[in-house]
């Protein structure tokens, strides 16, 4: 299957913006992912608490793959 993009779990070398058991408000950036030099934010459309995360940051993501768990 073809990278579709880079994940990144920071928007710089602060804290990331997702970690485990972290809260965050509706509309929060959960995190970037970057394609063709375009930063696409991932939002949570309810708030919520990050379960589990499955990409590390700048690993290559592609279509459909699951990249968090939000309870």
């Amino acid at each position: 299957m073809p990278m579709v993009g880079t994940a990144y779990l920071r928007a710089s070398p602060e804290p990331s913006l997702s970690s485990r058991s972290v809260r965050w408000s509706r509309r929060a950036t959960n995190l970037l992912v970057e394609a063709m030099k375009t930063f696409n934010e991932n939002r949570r459309a309810e708030a919520g608490k990050v379960v589990e995360i499955f990409v590390e940051d700048g690993s290559p993501v592609e279509y459909d793959q699951p990249l968090l768990v939000v309870e």
